[in-house]
């Protein structure tokens, strides 16, 4: 699933390109400078609240158009994945298979795993008493 800052940053280049405007053309529009324009259509940045707003009311857009709820599309996800289990419960019910247990770690285990590697390697990366003494 794409994060809010890819869609925001889709949905800013799909406006852009629609109406023939390149980065300098939003920026100008805008009232911003062009570098800030060319992040919003990279997705480094997401334009602030009233940017946001000032982006629809210049393509003519409802004012919720860069507005995106991700959380009710998660939920949605969710959904869709139990219905989907229950279906897949009832077709190994029906070859007599039993369903296997899910065995893979949440993702809070995955990335604490993640970052206690990263502090690994960096004391691996700078050994003790890598410090000189000035003489």
């Amino acid at each position: 699933m794409e994060g809010y800052q890819e869609r925001i940053a889709r949905q800013i280049q799909k406006e852009a390109a629609k109406n023939g405007e390149a980065a300098i053309d939003l920026a100008h529009a805008m009232g911003v400078h062009l570098s800030t324009a060319e992040r919003w259509l990279r997705g480094e940045r997401i334009p602030q609240r009233r940017h946001k707003k000032e982006l629809a009311e210049h393509w003519g857009l409802p004012l919720d158009a860069f507005e995106f709820d991700l959380e009710a599309e998660e939920k949605e996800i969710r959904d869709q994945l139990d219905r989907l289990e229950a279906k897949l419960d009832l077709v190994l019910g029906a070859l007599s298979i039993e369903p296997v247990e899910d065995e893979r770690e949440e993702p809070e285990d995955v990335v604490d795993a993640m970052a206690e590697e990263s502090e690994r390697d960096a004391r691996k990366a700078v050994p003790n008493g890598s410090r000189q003494a000035d003489g």
